[in-house]
């Protein structure tokens, strides 16, 4: 049985393009924010259904995010704690994933930082879920996202097996809040489930600010 705790027997088809990284800032090329290459969301409240997979509750959902001016569907959202990638060394207390698809099979996923703070609504309608407290709506979901939608950006691989490569990754700067209690629940019933850094290999990663 494939464990966080043995990553070593986690099956990779190639491995030079492995998500998570370590982001270094200092070696991102500079890339100006513009109407080319914003991303745009328009997610629905409703969540279609709930599983576990790998140590994770996913949560399936529809909506669309229109990147780099193509247009991409939500499929399934769902979180690491603590982060599963780093800015120049530094985790963060949680990392939410939202995987689209493109009309070609494309996977893009935008994955948002969380920090302790005040607590924070759709989390709390999805810890809910997780405990059994609660149905499917989601009436908050935009609060996972920051206003600010600068981000980073390389080409990676799933964290989880199969660990499929060549997915987008798009991972926003500006972090969001959760409280420490709510955090504390997410890690009783789902303990340090993050994939170990990956190595680099010298992959453009863009930096994409205003």
């Amino acid at each position: 049985m494939l464990t966080y705790e043995k990553q070593e027997e986690w099956k990779i088809i190639t491995g030079f393009m492995q998500s998570p990284i370590d982001i270094k800032t200092a070696s991102c090329k500079k890339m100006r924010l513009s109407g080319k290459n914003q991303i745009h969301l328009n997610y629905n409240q409703q969540i279609e259904a709930v599983e576990e997979f790998f140590y994770n509750h996913i949560f399936h959902s529809l909506g669309q995010a229109e990147i780099w001016s193509r247009k991409y569907d939500l499929v399934q959202y769902h979180f690491h704690a603590p982060s599963e990638h780093a800015i120049d060394g530094k985790k963060f207390d949680l990392e939410g994933h939202f995987v689209h698809t493109g009309k070609n099979g494309q996977l893009a996923v935008i994955g948002v930082f969380f920090t302790i703070g005040k607590e924070n609504q759709a989390f709390e309608e999805v810890l809910l879920k997780m405990e059994g407290k609660s149905t499917f709506e989601v009436k908050h979901i935009m609060d996972f996202f920051p206003e600010n939608k600068q981000y980073y950006h390389y080409l990676g691989s799933l964290t989880t097996p199969p660990l499929t490569e060549s997915v987008e990754w798009f991972i926003f700067k500006e972090t969001k809040e959760i409280s420490l209690h709510q955090l504390k629940r997410f890690e009783k019933i789902h303990n340090c489930n993050c994939r170990n850094l990956q190595p680099e290999h010298a992959r453009l990663i863009l930096d994409v600010t205003e």
